[in-house]
């Protein structure tokens, strides 16, 4: 996955549109560092790392108090995460 392709998906999952490249670039380097230490698949390493992003930020909307973006499985787009 390209860093393009990631801050695509992280603009998609709520990150702030002006952070999404910098972020990107930062995960795409986490992620390729955890998966050689840990020694699994890169993109196993990068979808857990998206994954506890797009916790917070829905942990955030929620103690302003604010909607949760419905959001769509990363890998899946028709796919709806969370609880029904």
């Amino acid at each position: 996955m390209t860093t393009v392709q990631i801050a695509q998906l992280l603009e998609r999952l709520g990150c702030p549109p002006e952070k999404c490249a910098a972020m990107a670039s930062q995960l795409d380097r986490r992620a390729r560092m955890d998966a050689v230490r840990k020694g699994i698949p890169y993109e196993s390493a990068l979808e857990y790392l998206i994954g506890l992003l797009a916790q917070g930020w829905a942990a955030q909307a929620v103690a302003r108090g604010g909607p949760v973006r419905e959001r769509g499985h990363p890998k899946q787009p028709g796919v709806k995460s969370g609880p029904p």
